[in-house]
């Protein structure tokens, strides 16, 4: 059996490789397409699994294959590649435990039933199968356990400098109190690591050696290479983390767990308290949870989690990557209505790409009942008229008519959105896009940097330049003041395209010099 597998960026791709080793185990061929295609992404697949850009993804290619395997989390690209309407079984894998929307496929493989559930699942007509997570298999050989905590950062959690500044001191402060353990930093990057997940510049280490006045404890580590994280938690007497689907890892392993509760983060576009809350609701039962302020109490030895607990995130607790090589090997086999599961994947994928974007970046849940029922008509008709004889803009009407119900649920939903600093300036944003000036210009004046934002190029369409000019002075001092995504106007191509604008109009009024200025803080 040939297999193509799409790889993801993040953890996802520690499960895809163990998955590709059991396929090679039997025998069958691999060869993999990243959308994220860096050595810090693709470390952990075998040397063997032949390697490309999935920019190289043809339906030619496509075609050679006999299945289709890839993360949840690779959904939003195999539209653009023609994967939706190929007729081979589609497999994914889900690593998230935190109730997130997910694009499953034709059948998805989950730790287990009960964490892999989303505020969507009624809507989605995949078949979910729990399997365990591959990522965790137990390897062959024995590990000693040291006296050492490990902790597993999470990168970009907590955002702002009060909580990276809260963090650092309560690791300072297990160093003190336990000299005899040795605490192992593990960072969720590194600073050569190109491809990373969720924007935060402030890094854990810099905020420890800052902390750290009089230098880092001795028994302190922070890692300055990328090591396997099973094999770390198996060295481990304890591990300490915050909200990350990496704490089932030592569930797993049995091993000691104290999760970081309570410290102080802001809610960000780019990865909103709702998300993180999720996963924190799938934590609970494991006991662990700790206000950080309360850690010491409950070293060296951490809280483990019952059976109960493990077997609520594991449907099994070893060769799970063995077990989806083998269902995958059964399934691969079924008889298959090709139409009809084409329509029943863009019903699926519709609901995946229209609400992802949607319900990851906004705190607001929306009821989307009347959405679906369009995506339905939708489906029913053009996307199965074009089933049957293609049309041209096939794949360009799919992405305007998702991008067009987004829009229209936002927009449909205002009051809603208006609520919430950051939710208010998706609204905005919505308006902006389906061109509704007007109501941007009379939205309430406030000074977060959305609204700066969207009125300020909205005051620069309508060629009110001084008007643009100081509502962007405003937005880019906020802005340029950030190394995390706290607003929807700090996403790069808003970012670039305010301050393009800004430093136009400044260099347009003769104020070279602040024009300079702004070029210099503004590091596309």
């Amino acid at each position: 059996m040939k297999v193509l597998m799409i790889s993801e960026k993040d953890a996802a791709n520690v499960s895809l490789a163990k998955i590709s080793e059991a396929f090679l185990r039997h025998g069958h061929s691999v060869e993999l397409y990243a959308p994220y295609y860096d050595e810090n992404v693709l470390k952990h697949f075998p040397e063997s699994i032949e390697r490309k850009p999935l920019q190289m993804l043809t339906a030619e290619t496509i075609d050679s294959f006999d299945i289709i395997f890839s993360s949840v989390v690779a959904g939003a690209f195999v539209e653009q590649t023609g994967i939706l309407l190929t007729k081979k079984v589609i497999f994914t894998q889900n690593y998230l435990i935190d109730k997130q929307i997910a694009w499953g496929g034709d059948y998805c493989f989950v730790a287990s039933a009960g964490t892999a559930h989303t505020a969507y699942e009624s809507y989605f007509d995949f078949e979910k199968l729990a399997a365990g997570e591959p990522k965790y298999d137990r390897t062959a050989k024995e590990i000693s356990e040291k006296k050492q905590f490990l902790f597993i950062d999470s990168g970009h959690f907590p955002f702002g400098e009060l909580g990276k500044r809260e963090l650092a001191r309560t690791l300072l402060s297990i160093c003190e109190r336990f000299p005899e353990y040795r605490l192992v930093i593990k960072p969720r990057f590194l600073p050569g690591d190109k491809i990373r997940t969720h924007q935060n510049k402030l890094s854990i280490d810099q905020v420890l050696r800052q902390e750290g006045r009089d230098g880092l404890p001795a028994n302190l580590q922070i890692l300055t290479e990328h090591r396997d994280l099973q094999e770390l938690i198996a060295e481990s007497h304890t591990v300490i983390c915050m909200y990350t689907t990496a704490f089932s890892g030592a569930v797993l392993a049995d091993k000691g767990l104290v999760i970081l509760d309570h410290l102080p983060s802001e809610d960000t576009y780019d990865l909103r308290e709702k998300i993180l809350f999720q996963t924190r609701e799938q934590m609970e039962g494991s006991g662990a949870l700790v206000d950080y302020r309360e850690a010491l109490h409950y070293l060296p030895h951490g809280i483990k989690a019952n059976s109960g607990y493990k077997n609520f995130l594991f449907a099994r607790e070893n060769d799970s990557a063995e077990f989806i090589c083998r269902k995958t090997e059964c399934l691969a086999k079924k008889a298959v209505d090709w139409d009809e599961c084409i329509l029943r994947r863009y019903r699926d994928y519709l609901v995946y790409r229209t609400f992802i974007h949607l319900d990851f970046h906004a705190k607001v849940r929306l009821d989307i009942r009347r959405a679906y029922g369009e995506i339905e008509r939708f489906v029913d008709t053009y996307v199965r008229d074009g089933l049957r004889s293609p049309k041209a803009d096939f794949h360009e009407r799919v992405a305007a008519f998702s991008l067009g119900l987004r829009n229209r649920c936002i927009l449909e939903n205002g009051e809603l959105f208006r609520r919430d600093p950051i939710d208010a300036g998706i609204y905005l944003n919505a308006l902006y896009l389906t061109g509704h000036f007007a109501e941007i210009m009379e939205f309430p004046e406030d000074d977060t940097g959305a609204v700066q934002f969207f009125k300020g190029m909205t005051a620069f369409q309508r060629g009110r330049l001084n008007e643009a000019k100081d509502r962007l002075l405003k937005f880019a001092d906020q802005t340029l003041c950030r190394d995390y995504i706290k607003e929807i106007s700090d996403m790069s191509d808003n970012r670039r395209r305010g301050m393009e604008t800004l430093i136009c109009l400044l260099e347009q009024s003769g104020d070279n010099r602040q024009a300079e200025a702004y070029r210099e803080r503004w590091q596309p």
